[in-house]
């Protein structure tokens, strides 16, 4: 997967690594910023604000995002990487189109937390929250709101 750099990579020659599941979750973004270059198939670069980035389609599963993750990380100066999507909410009062920036990620299978470093990228959110990793999609708002008590407190 060696690819050419960004046309202009931030300090020291880094880029900020973004990863996401599905095209149709960052065709909004990519019609949005100016200057995106295609470098492979499922490959991007661009400018978000003034950082540069480059950004990664891997198909659904852990899997899939680990091994572009690691790709990009072998084939790019990274400042730091970052995932991109669309995901169900345990907070009843966001809003559709609402952006919330991960304080923590948690894995809800190994019960890990991962601290995330807030302010890598140049972006407005509506708030900062926790994010779960579940191994599936949950379907019910019964399950929703059992994740919502194990994981937050009160529903």
């Amino acid at each position: 997967m060696t690819s050419p750099l960004p046309a202009s990579p931030g300090e020291n020659g880094s880029v900020i690594g973004m990863v996401a599941a599905f095209s149709w979750e960052v065709t909004p973004l990519l019609r949005r910023e100016k200057g995106v270059q295609r470098l492979g198939r499922n490959l991007y670069s661009f400018l978000l604000g003034k950082e540069p980035v480059v950004l990664a389609i891997a198909g659904i599963g852990v899997d899939n995002a680990f091994r572009v993750a690691r790709n990009l990380v072998q084939n790019f100066s990274l400042r730091g990487l970052s995932t991109l999507g669309f995901a169900g909410a345990l907070i009843r009062d966001l809003q559709p189109g609402d952006v919330v920036l991960a304080d923590q990620v948690l894995e809800e299978g190994s019960q890990e937390r991962f601290h995330c470093q807030t302010g890598l990228l140049p972006v407005r959110f509506t708030r900062r929250g926790s994010l779960l990793c579940t191994a599936g999609m949950v379907g019910s708002s019964e399950a929703i709101a059992f994740l919502f008590l194990v994981y937050i407190g009160q529903w």
